[in-house]
């Protein structure tokens, strides 16, 4: 048994490992270098050696090309309190020095009057700017040398922004012990040599005094945060310390894993899981050996998932999985074929690798298999849980911590399996053979044959979709008919077969539910939506802001559900499309069903952005009033009534 599990969990880690490599390299090469291109940050010390209690100051020196695009401008970056317009990032200076040091206000150069990217003149930073950051050494500083850092955080722009960076700065100064007998200046002031002095020379040491009064300490820009947010919850998981943040995330990403399991995106796959662990729950051993190779299956596409994440530091969402056609088709194709075999419909002899996918559950490699699509099948539903915990994974630093994370997402999905095939007598009474389950077996087929459909049909909407319009919903109707054809197949098979009058009654009616599930989720889906939507270019968002409008961002996709279970319930309503269509409102989708629209994929990132759905309410004036990624209809309202007082009071 130890050989032919080896060999058989050889075809499949290779594979799943290969698929993942295949995803993130183009991510790599998407945003690779963003932010660094047009702009070279270096630090530089006032002094190369400095005693106990001395003065030292660090300057950031940025320099800034000067190149001018098709336009007609040329790069700049902002400061640390610009006048938002709603697209632009603030520069920031976060220090991380030893214990004991002091640290002084950051001494941040004029900025000059630069035309944005929206046509409006802002305060902005273009050639060659320095930064002060001034220190006191701590009295405690023990000989040696010790190494200073800076993080340097800015976005820079010319006709349009690129994705907003930072760069982490170090510089070496060595500490010697004070010699009473020298008679040398306050260590505020720079090496003697030309370029130091050049560097330096407009550093204003007036801050001295204000430290020694105790006043003008170096105070923490909040540049980003990561909320978590649902409902009445808001938790900024940048302000917590690394073991509450661990502790938060590990726990909100074992709620979130386990809430997968209850999305339409793996729902209707358990009740298959839960037939194969009733063929073998005579055996108590089997069941649950079963049981954890499922679970391992599930745990590994999370684990491989998160090694990537880790060490390349490029997928922000899961979601960017679906931005590939080829994987999103990929997966449908899979799920088809899975689908068509469950049903005893194949006619035709397909390549082997399609037979050893199959979700035969009494075998090792099925069960292995099945964890890792139903794990894949979850992506699309990945609930507002989740994507807390993968944008609060990005707070960690450490590898291991972010590693963590992701495997308690997996821990979690993966738990309700181990549970059941722990407990084998919770699912023996499930027929094991016989047309009861054949039955069931089919009518679960062809809802997977619609998970299929809307696959393959999201994934031609990323080959044919650049978010400047409404992807096609055609695929819906594929989705939604297939549903009726399982509830009517269950509704005919179950009086065909003559049960007990309860259970033809309870099956008939669920399966009269899936029909009319079917036939008004198509028709909902797929019809004119209520609100006036305009689908985002940075020329549209420029227009709004001109025109002195509120301006609702509604970020979405056509493989994303949540995106869709909001539009239809939350925005949709009466109250929020009536809002939403009046005079002095712009609602605009921003798609990002592909990531050829590059724009939106910008504007998601600097909105500090992971994961979708998101709603961001932009005021007139371009200030963020409202941005969270689960709301209701009265935080909506709220929202736009709150960004619309702050003009009203601003004249």
């Amino acid at each position: 048994m130890s050989n032919t599990l080896r060999n058989r969990l050889t075809m499949f880690l290779p594979g799943l490992l290969g698929l993942l490599v295949l995803v993130t390299l183009p991510a790599r090469a998407q945003f690779a270098g963003l932010g660094t291109g047009p702009v070279t940050v270096t630090l530089e010390a006032s002094a190369t050696q400095a005693s106990p209690g001395d003065k030292v100051v660090l300057a950031i020196k940025v320099d800034i090309s000067d190149e001018v695009d098709a336009n007609g401008k040329h790069w700049h970056i902002y400061p640390p309190k610009p006048v938002h317009t709603g697209v632009e990032v603030a520069s920031t200076v976060k220090p991380a020095l030893p214990e004991g040091w002091v640290v002084g206000e950051v001494q941040w150069p004029k900025p000059v009057q630069v035309e944005n990217a929206f046509g409006k003149l802002q305060p902005a930073y273009d050639g060659q700017v320095v930064i002060y950051v001034p220190l006191i050494v701590s009295k405690d500083a023990q000989p040696g040398e010790v190494k200073l850092a800076v993080e340097f955080g800015y976005q820079a722009c010319n006709s349009s922004c690129i994705a907003p960076t930072s760069e982490k700065l170090e510089t070496t100064i060595k500490i010697v012990k004070p010699d009473p007998a020298a008679n040398t200046p306050d260590n505020n002031t720079p090496d003697n040599s030309t370029q130091q002095q050049s560097t330096f020379q407009n550093f204003d040491p007036a801050i001295w005094d204000k430290l020694k009064e105790g006043q003008g300490v170096f105070t923490e820009q909040t540049s980003s945060s990561v909320p978590l947010d649902v409902y009445i919850f808001e938790i900024d998981l940048s302000k917590l310390g690394p073991v509450a943040l661990l502790g938060l995330l590990v726990g909100v990403s074992l709620l979130g894993g386990f809430l997968l399991n209850f999305t339409p995106c793996v729902l209707p796959v358990i009740p298959l899981k839960i037939m194969g662990l009733s063929q073998s729950a005579g055996s108590r051993g089997r069941t649950l050996f079963l049981g954890v190779v499922m679970f391992a299956g599930v745990l590994a596409f999370w684990a491989v998932f998160g090694v990537f994440f880790a060490l390349l530091k490029q997928i922000e969402q899961v979601g960017e999985l679906f931005q590939e056609w080829w994987f999103t088709i990929g997966v449908g194709v899979i799920v088809a074929a899975m689908a068509v075999g469950m049903c005893g419909l194949f006619a035709v002899r397909l390549p082997q690798w399609v037979y050893r996918i199959q979700p035969k559950h009494d075998s090792v490699a099925g069960s292995f298999g099945f964890g890792i699509m139903t794990a894949v099948l979850a992506t699309p539903c990945t609930a507002p849980f989740m994507g807390t915990a993968l944008a609060g994974s990005t707070q960690l630093e450490k590898d291991w911590l972010v590693m963590a994370v992701f495997i308690a997402i997996g821990v979690g999905m993966g738990l309700p399996y181990l549970v059941l095939a722990a407990f084998p007598q919770m699912v023996a009474k499930v027929p094991r053979t016989g047309p009861g389950s054949e039955l069931l077996k089919q009518v679960m087929g062809l809802l997977m044959l619609a998970a299929a459909a809307f696959f393959i049909g999201t994934g031609l909407n990323v080959v044919m979709s650049d978010g400047t319009e409404a992807p096609s919903k055609l695929f819906w109707w594929a989705v939604g008919l297939l549903v009726v054809a399982s509830g009517l197949w269950l509704v005919w098979g179950i009086n065909k077969l003559n049960p007990t009058f309860t259970r033809r009654v309870v099956f008939s009616v669920l399966g009269l539910l899936l029909v009319l599930s079917g036939a008004a989720g198509s028709v909902i889906l797929t019809r004119k939506p209520p609100i006036a939507w305009v689908y985002y270019t940075p020329q549209l968002l420029e227009i709004a802001d001109r025109n002195d409008q509120v301006v609702v961002l509604d970020f979405t996709a056509a493989w994303c559900n949540n995106c869709h279970f909001l539009e239809e319930t939350v925005l949709n309503t009466q109250a929020v499309a009536d809002l939403l269509n009046s005079e002095g409102v712009v609602a605009m989708k921003v798609d990002i069903t592909s990531k050829e629209n590059i724009n939106g994929l910008k504007l998601l990132t600097h909105f500090g952005g992971k994961q979708i759905p998101l709603l961001v309410v932009l005021s007139p004036d371009g200030e963020v009033v409202f941005k969270r990624d689960w709301y209701g209809p009265s935080e909506v309202i709220d929202a736009v009534g709150r960004a619309r007082g702050e003009k009203v009071a601003q004249r």
